[in-house]
C-alpha cells in the first residue's frame, strides 16, 4: 500500500519528501499538489468566537 501511493505521488510530480508524507498518510496528494488552496471548511466556526481566558 505505501509503495503504490509513493509511486502515484512521485508520478504526479511530487519531490521523494512530500510524496512519502503522502504515502505515510501525513497529507493528503490533494494538499501536496495544491498547498495555497484551503481545504477546511471555516464557514461553521465564526471567525469572532474566540475562547476567552
Amino acid at each position: 500500500m505505501f509503495m503504490e501511493k509513493l509511486h502515484e505521488a512521485l508520478a504526479a510530480g511530487l519531490d521523494l519528501y512530500v510524496a512519502s508524507s503522502v504515502a505515510k498518510g501525513h497529507i493528503p496528494l490533494e494538499k501536496a499538489l495544491h498547498p495555497d488552496r484551503n481545504f477546511y471548511d471555516t464557514s461553521a466556526h465564526p471567525k469572532d468566537c474566540d475562547i476567552p481566558f
